[in-house]
């Protein structure tokens, strides 16, 4: 995985957004991580941006516009959805109505209920990461 792969979190808990920034460090992970606490910032970044993001970690329940939203209007979009960036849902939400609308609709790469505990959030981090790392994708 590049270095110059960022890494974008979309979390409108700050604190969330710190306990995966936190899980990443001490799993040494060496991309740029790139924080959003909405999502109306985020198709901005990935129209304009020159890299392919290496992953986006997107909470589902999110004030006014929610990550099935953004997954959607990310889909609708050719210049975003042509960069192929893996798209994981990271979110305390897990019903299985929302896993199915994930997986049925919006052909997410991955749904993961958030875990309390560090030591766990860092083996799921740690196993996404190693399985996108090793993944023959568009973007590798």
């Amino acid at each position: 995985m590049p270095k110059s792969a960022p890494i974008i979190i979309i979390d409108d808990d700050l604190d969330d957004i710190e306990f995966l920034i936190s899980a990443l460090k001490d799993l040494n992970i060496p991309n740029e991580l790139i924080c959003f606490t909405n999502v109306e910032g985020v198709f901005g970044y990935l129209r304009k941006a020159n890299s392919k993001p290496f992953l986006i970690f997107c909470d589902i329940n999110m004030p006014r516009k929610n990550g099935l939203d953004l997954k959607k209007e990310l889909d609708a979009d050719p210049v975003v959805r042509n960069k192929c960036i893996p798209f994981i849902f990271f979110s305390t939400s897990a019903s299985m109505d929302l896993v199915d609308q994930a997986f049925g609709e919006l052909h997410v790469q991955g749904y993961f209920q958030k875990l309390s505990s560090h030591e766990e959030t860092m083996h799921t981090l740690s196993t996404i990461i190693e399985y996108w790392k090793l993944c023959k994708h568009p973007n590798r």
